[in-house]
């Protein structure tokens, strides 16, 4: 894993407040590091999680929520760079051309442009409010450099970010002018291998500093957003993330301000469809300490790896899945009150 084995020292251990996105996920020496994802992956497959540092991808679904982060984090940052495109066809012309006009583009005899005309017309009756090529020209003259966003896309983030604000809990953890926005942290585990991560708010509360991660859900109702922790083991991120940062206040690379970098962690979960269901959620202290030992056992086999160059898949043996422990839990909880239908009843 080529990728992987470069050297990795050319960021010094420390908390940083400056770091673009783009250059801490696309450029060296930041790419190299480990990451959460990495230890997702690693988890599932070590084979898989060398493939994926090696073929890094960036989905639809990724651009997209890189505009949610901005809108919701940074609304100004959002403002700057994004532009939501009018509704068009990009590939139709317009109508509203005099017959001079349609001669002198030398598009065609005067049939043509009635035809042409009657057509728009149509278009217009069956399409209220959709432009064409004109109307994509004309977008894209007024936004030189921008980032653009499809309709859909640009209501999703509207949508996202308004149900977000309005939120009781949400909008006080996500306020753009409370904390720190866009945080990067580096540091060196206890194997040495160097990690990363980024906090998308990082802010004082009570008496300890909270970590605060955005993160989409396709279903963001009380059983989607279980589904989502689990399948993207999002208790393996709160206790990696927790990690550095109290690994940094142990060394003393923190501000004086900040302690000794104890830190709870709470996730701001999204749905990306309407109607854009918000839910807070933290790590129960039980599975908190799991978590940890499972995080620094992963890494340990991780950094193992990285001496070896050797990333085996594990899948040699028979899986036996059973019921998520959450639905064990609930089903026990209800088992206790609900009667027993199955037994013979005396009346």
């Amino acid at each position: 894993m080529a990728s992987v084995a470069r050297a990795m020292t050319d960021i010094e251990p420390g908390i940083y407040f400056d770091i673009p996105e783009h250059a801490y996920n696309h450029e060296e020496p930041w790419t190299s590091m480990l990451r959460r994802g990495d230890l997702v992956a690693f988890s599932d497959s070590p084979k898989l999680c060398a493939w994926k540092r090696d073929h890094p991808s960036q989905t639809p679904a990724m651009t997209l929520g890189t505009a949610i982060h901005a809108a919701v984090l940074e609304p100004t940052v959002y403002d700057n760079d994004y532009a939501v495109a009018p509704k068009c066809v990009r590939n139709r012309r317009e109508g509203g051309v005099t017959l001079e006009e349609w001669k002198a583009a030398k598009r065609g005899t005067e049939k043509a442009w009635e035809k042409h005309e009657e057509g728009w017309a149509k278009f217009q009756a069956d399409n209220p409010g959709v432009g064409g090529k004109e109307t994509w020209e004309r977008f894209e003259a007024e936004t030189p450099g921008k980032k653009r966003l499809s309709q859909e896309d640009g209501a999703t983030v509207a949508g996202v970010a308004r149900e977000v604000r309005a939120h009781p809990i949400a909008s006080l953890l996500m306020d753009p002018s409370v904390g720190y926005t866009e945080v990067t942290i580096a540091w060196k585990d206890r194997f040495g291998t160097l990690c990363k991560a980024r906090f998308d708010k990082l802010i004082r509360s009570a008496n300890q500093w909270t970590i605060v991660d955005l993160k989409s859900a396709a279903d963001a109702g009380h059983y989607g957003v279980r589904r989502a922790w689990n399948s993207g083991q999002l208790w393996l991120q709160a206790s990696f993330y927790r990690q550095g940062l109290s690994r940094l206040g142990t060394l003393g690379l923190l501000p004086p301000t900040m302690g000794s970098g104890a830190a709870d962690f709470s996730f701001v979960f999204f749905q990306k469809t309407p109607p854009y269901l918000v839910r807070i959620v933290r790590t129960s202290p039980g599975a908190r300490r799991m978590a940890g030992s499972e995080c620094d056992r992963l890494q340990g086999l991780y950094s193992e790896c990285l001496k070896t160059g050797v990333w085996s898949d594990r899948s040699d043996f028979i899986d036996e899945i059973g019921i998520p422990s959450y639905m064990l839990d609930e089903a026990y909880e209800a088992e206790k009150t609900t009667p027993d239908y199955d037994k013979e009843d005396p009346f």
